[in-house]
């Protein structure tokens, strides 16, 4: 596994693997089949991806204000249209950053982005504990909540086969 521990530069990294890479890369790191779709995701990897996110301070600040946007979006019912007063203030460059980082960890780990949920639970894993609703990324809470998913997701493969 890629060495987390300093990840300065990580943006420089990503950019360069592109420039290095081309098409050929994007379509790498973008890479699908059934065969990755199908598989589970594993608890220990959203676990270690809300690890890594919560360990450095510039991740960790667009993760509260991620959060904070998720209530912004709650008082207008789940979604702000365009058009809306509220709309101006949604923090697109936010949620870039953080695909972009999912992109680099992926490059670094050899993971395919097309496993999203790592992207996606990890993320709101990180949040809930850094906003108290988990008490650790050990949280039994969403350790059932992944179970349930993963699930969930294995009975839609197996539906569409």
């Amino acid at each position: 596994m890629a060495d987390f521990e300093d990840i300065t530069g990580w943006q420089d990294e990503l950019e360069d693997y592109y420039e290095e890479f081309g098409q050929e890369g994007i379509n790498y790191l973008y890479r699908h089949s059934r065969g990755i779709l199908e598989q589970m995701v594993s608890l220990t990897q959203v676990q270690d991806y809300a690890d890594l996110l919560m360990k450095h301070k510039e991740i960790r600040d667009a993760l509260l204000v991620v959060a904070e946007w998720e209530k912004v979006k709650l008082a207008h019912g789940g979604i702000v249209k365009e058009g809306d007063p509220a709309h101006e203030d949604r923090p697109s460059h936010i949620y870039q950053l953080l695909s972009d980082f999912f992109e680099w960890y992926c490059m670094k780990t050899d993971f395919p982005v097309s496993k999203h949920q790592v992207h996606r639970w990890g993320e709101n894993l990180a949040i809930g504990v850094l906003t108290g609703e988990f008490t650790s990324t050990k949280s039994e809470k969403f350790a059932d909540f992944v179970k349930e998913e993963n699930a969930y997701n294995a009975a839609l493969a197996e539906k569409y086969k």
